[in-house]
């Protein structure tokens, strides 16, 4: 495909991966959902991006969870709502999403009111540094200049508790 224009085997594609989401397959339903989402072989459609990435996460898929959740972040297709991003992105980190980890940590972090944490945003961010996550290590090192000595060992604790959750799925 050359210049964002769309081949008849990108309309073949479409058809059977619109098929396949419409019968209920996630990948299918996640694929459909960048496609929109980006632009890619369709017009760019946020609505329509969240509904097929929600039939996606519902389903726990993974990458549709924290797509969902950065969605609902920012507002997208749906209407803003960081309760909703925390919990779509928390599915997708609790099993393993190293982006929706650091979403999550970011998310705690700069959130208003009950939602901003910052010994949970260091601990979220923790799991994916530990990876070596780049923003995560960067997220962390600047949630922990936020916390007393007592509430970042709280947080490594917690850190590990989740690591362990996650280990144990």
């Amino acid at each position: 495909m050359s210049r964002g224009m769309a081949t008849a085997n990108d309309a073949t594609s479409l058809a059977e991966i619109r098929q396949a989401a419409e019968q209920g397959d996630a990948e299918a339903q996640f694929n459909l959902a960048e496609m929109s989402y980006r632009g890619k072989i369709v017009p760019r459609n946020y609505t329509s991006a969240a509904n097929w990435f929600k039939k996606a996460a519902e389903q726990g898929y993974a990458a549709a969870q924290n797509m969902l959740g950065a969605m609902y972040a920012s507002g997208q297709g749906v209407s803003k709502d960081s309760q909703q991003a925390a919990i779509w992105y928390q599915k997708a980190a609790e099993q393993g999403v190293l982006e929706a980890q650091t979403n999550l940590g970011f998310l705690y972090a700069n959130a208003e009111g009950d939602l901003k944490n910052e010994a949970s945003a260091y601990a979220w961010y923790s799991l994916a540094a530990n990876h070596g996550y780049e923003n995560a290590i960067q997220g962390r090192d600047l949630a922990a200049e936020h916390l007393t000595s007592e509430q970042r060992i709280q947080a490594i604790i917690y850190a590990a508790e989740l690591q362990a959750r996650i280990d144990n799925r």
